[in-house]
């Protein structure tokens, strides 16, 4: 398709984000054919996240001695990490027995979360 006129794309970008351009040519048959992708940045969704409850359950019984418990508690604390304090969690520890760390899901608050690290460890 020839362009016979001038394209233009207007948008305001957040100030601390930024917009991801790419630009392919290829030339063929004595012309140069050319794609632009222009990606805005994304929008600020995670304001709009509501809060959420995170209930972990990890098993800690004798099928998991070794590397097994070791990526599991690895897991908890990667998913531990990415709560918000808005949310709220608990993990539930079994094995022939169930035992809570906490009586009720709790605020993901540094103090929650640090309690419960070095108890995962």
């Amino acid at each position: 398709m020839p362009a016979n006129r001038d394209f233009e794309l207007v948008w305001q970008p957040y100030a601390e984000a930024a917009p991801a351009a790419v630009l392919f040519t290829e030339r063929k048959g004595g012309e140069t054919f050319a794609l632009l992708m222009v990606m805005p940045p994304a929008a600020a969704l995670d304001s709009l996240r509501l809060p959420r409850e995170v209930i972990f359950v990890i098993d800690n019984s004798g099928s998991m001695h070794g590397a097994s418990i070791d990526q599991a508690r690895a897991a908890l604390r990667l998913a531990l990490a990415r709560l918000r304090p808005t949310d709220t969690f608990n993990v539930i520890r079994f094995n022939h027995t169930t035992d809570a760390l906490f009586p009720e899901a709790r605020a993901a608050t540094s103090q929650n979360l640090n309690g419960d690290r070095h108890r995962a460890s």
